[in-house]
């Protein structure tokens, strides 16, 4: 059996996630003030590569795509 197969990364990221969540809130004024430093405009297109767990997404504008 593959080691990344679509069964073990649903396991995997059913256990990891709220883990990882918790152990980056110690980041999270960072993580806020460098997505704050890009000065993205309001309708801006914004790829995040590695995006994780989407905890970038709380700083990006409602209006950002």
């Amino acid at each position: 059996m593959p080691i990344n197969n679509n069964l073990i990364n649903k396991i995997r990221y059913t256990i990891y996630t709220p883990i990882y969540d918790q152990l980056t809130k110690t980041l999270e004024d960072s993580r806020k003030s460098s997505i704050e430093s890009l000065n993205i405009q309001s309708g801006a297109n914004v790829l995040i590569v590695g995006a994780g767990t989407g905890l970038d997404f709380n700083y990006l504008n409602e209006n950002t795509h």
